[in-house]
């Protein structure tokens, strides 16, 4: 039946998880290689059902979501992992002042959130995602995600999927952090040991 099947699906997977050697597999490689057993076993969609999309942009990997094994891989897990971007100049959050960019990855300053001012950057760390939402802006319709912080999980703006309008494109990919919610500090330069 199809209950037995999902029981030996998710069996197989804790099996495979059981073993030393594959918990110190790089992340990606540790999906990659779970994607290729999910394609074997036929199992189309069965992980999304057991695991639903969590805070990670979903990414096609073989019959199934990397969001959905991330979120399962970071239950096994306590500690969260930061980035760190670098740079002289530092946005962090403004409620537990994680790092999440620099100014040498900011576009525009020339937007506008629900609090007020935003900014765009090209590169964000130390994000969760939501869903994807279509949303009609002042700039036209998009498909966007609610980005928040990695480590205490405060809304900081969103990260754009896809935009309808050609003259919009430029924007996919990149993140709107809200100017309320984030602080600006100084960084370490990076040219310290140059004479």
């Amino acid at each position: 039946t199809a209950h037995t099947a999902d029981k030996k699906f998710i069996f197989n997977f804790h099996f495979f998880y059981s073993f030393p050697f594959y918990r110190k597999i790089p992340f990606f490689n540790f999906h990659f290689i779970l994607s290729i057993i999910s394609s074997i076993s036929n199992k189309k969609g069965e992980f999304e059902r057991k695991f639903p999309s969590s805070s990670v942009p979903a990414i096609p990997i073989g019959t199934f979501y990397l969001s959905s094994l991330t979120h399962f891989y970071q239950s096994k897990m306590g500690r969260i992992f930061l980035d760190h971007i670098g740079g002289s100049r530092l946005f962090s959050c403004a409620s537990c002042d994680t790092i999440l960019t620099n100014r040498s990855e900011l576009i525009s300053t020339r937007f506008t959130g629900a609090t007020g001012r935003a900014f765009l950057f090209n590169r964000v760390v130390n994000l969760n995602y939501s869903d994807v939402q279509d949303r009609v802006m002042l700039t036209g319709r998009h498909m966007v995600r609610d980005v928040s912080c990695k480590n205490c999980d405060a809304k900081l703006g969103w990260v754009y999927e896809f935009a309808l309008e050609e003259a919009q494109r430029y924007k996919e990919g990149r993140v709107i952090l809200e100017r309320a919610l984030v602080t600006e500090s100084d960084g370490i330069d990076e040219h310290m040991g140059d004479d």
